[in-house]
């Protein structure tokens, strides 16, 4: 079986694939220290990241949400969704050094350029897999990964913050066309197989888990040809100990989410959490 069949196979009936990332934990430790002295920086600092590649884009990289979690202690565990997210680009350090200039502080820079490190290898590994799921040669690595343009992936670092009950994200699909989740700090993501829970367990340092998203499905039918048969993955992030870090963190992560630089593939909330109105009870079985 040639190595494209083989990785469809496996997205098929195990919804995700290990791939390979050239970085090593240390680097991946150094850049989740690097973004907690980020995130401390004032808000003027952190606010001078937001931007959008064009203007009628959804999306926003560079201070994305910052949560319930890290407004005061008293609040935590009280939003819905208590976490600080982030989303770096490839134009993120870019842009913060034309803003900021000589007043970009020293916790910027090192958070800016460990991150950045890690983007350009998940990109790498990403766009392998892209070249795998493409071998009819529709078109479908070019409206991700061309060179000449500004590139629609988002490197999200996010801090789980405590909430109520034991799941840190409710089931939902991602809102890219794939997804890498390259690292985290504890056990607890899991994902939909056969409609029961699978958690990510025993995974190498240097992979990554490729999956794909509910934009996937957005996709105009040309780039898909071939692949009509594979689904976005279903998963979710459960609390699997009541230990916290200094700073009250539950649990930290680094994913990359990857998009077409042109095309709209943001699906409607409803097409990203189908269950929410009864949400937990849903997977209470799985």
């Amino acid at each position: 079986m040639s190595e494209s069949l083989k990785f469809k196979e496996t997205l098929r009936e195990k919804q995700a694939v290990p791939i390979g990332v050239d970085i090593g934990y240390c680097d991946y430790e150094e850049a989740l220290r690097a973004f907690q002295e980020f995130m401390q920086l004032p808000e003027t600092i952190v606010e001078a990241s937001r931007f959008k590649l064009r203007e009628q884009d959804k999306s926003l990289f560079g201070a994305f949400e910052r949560r319930v979690g890290s407004a005061s202690p008293e609040a935590r565990g009280l939003a819905q969704d208590n976490k600080d997210i982030f989303h770096f680009g490839s134009l993120t350090r870019q842009v913060m050094e034309y803003r900021l200039g000589k007043n970009l502080p020293a916790e910027a820079k090192w958070f800016l350029s460990t991150a950045e490190d890690i983007y350009w290898a998940g990109l790498r590994s990403t766009k392998e897999a892209f070249e795998l799921l493409d071998t009819e040669k529709m078109g479908l690595v070019g409206i991700h990964f061309d060179e000449r343009a500004n590139l629609n992936h988002h490197l999200r670092f996010i801090a789980y913050y405590p909430r109520e009950g034991d799941i840190l994200a409710t089931p939902h699909y991602d809102r890219s066309v794939g997804t890498v989740a390259m690292a985290e700090s504890k056990p607890g993501l899991w994902i939909e197989v056969d409609e029961k829970k699978q958690y990510v367990e025993n995974r190498k340092p240097d992979e990554g888990l490729f999956f794909l998203g509910a934009g996937w499905d957005k996709l105009p039918d040309r780039y898909r040809h071939g692949n009509y048969d594979l689904r976005p993955t279903m998963h979710g992030v459960d609390q699997i100990d009541s230990e916290s870090d200094q700073g009250g963190v539950m649990r930290w992560a680094i994913i990359l989410f990857s998009n077409p630089i042109e095309l709209d593939t943001v699906p409607l909330p409803e097409e990203t959490r189908p269950h929410r109105a009864f949400g937990q009870e849903v997977f209470a079985a799985m």
